[in-house]
């Protein structure tokens, strides 16, 4: 819970999400991965069970990949076995799509971004980084801040009620990583805060 994601896009004003921007040499390309290309700031793959609550992720091509590559992935989100609820995504290329390794001109499928938008989980998808109105979101600019401003919709949105989060949290009353009066660079110490992306796969 209260996980704070940023991507690269809103970074780098001349970011391309392509191997000419960033070079991975030969890394991954005997698995198929795609050196250099960014996807999803949440990608849940291998039959995973993870869940993910009040948190937020900003600036990247694709929003949520639930893959169905070794396992049911998909299926189990249907089915309850894994939540993510109450997730903020604000600037995101395209919300969400359904297959791994794909260059991004073949992204398709609808079935994460229909899961992302389930009613009940209470997620919501922006436009843009500046609706979520946090103070300043640009690690390459100075002093980088990704607590929320007032107005902010993260403000007074944290959910602790599911069983998956009704223990063993702090139970703050924002969503993400950063309460308003974090000062960017230390946050909340039982907070995190990740540069590019984060993978979680159960084997």
């Amino acid at each position: 819970s209260n996980v704070t994601l940023v991507g690269p896009l809103g970074q780098a004003a001349d970011f391309a999400n392509n191997t000419d921007y960033i070079n991975g040499y030969s890394f991954g390309e005997a698995s198929g991965i795609r050196p250099g290309i960014f996807q999803a700031a949440m990608q849940i793959r291998r039959n995973s069970r993870l869940s993910c609550f009040n948190s937020v992720a900003i600036g990247y091509p694709m929003g949520l990949m639930l893959s169905n590559e070794k396992g049911d992935t998909q299926g189990a989100a249907a089915n309850g076995l894994l939540k993510l609820k109450n997730i903020y995504f604000a600037g995101m290329g395209r919300l969400g799509a359904d297959a791994d390794k794909k260059d991004p001109s073949a992204w398709s499928g609808d079935i994460s971004g229909n899961y992302f938008n389930t009613a009940g989980l209470n997620n919501r998808s922006f436009d843009a980084i500046a609706d979520l109105k946090l103070k300043q979101p640009n690690s390459k600019a100075a002093n980088p801040n990704w607590g929320p401003s007032t107005g902010s919709p993260l403000l007074g949105s944290a959910d602790f009620s599911d069983a998956f989060v009704s223990s063993g949290f702090d139970k703050v009353t924002y969503a993400g990583a950063f309460a308003s009066d974090s000062d960017g660079d230390n946050g909340r110490k039982d907070g995190l805060i990740l540069i590019r992306r984060i993978r979680i796969i159960k084997g």
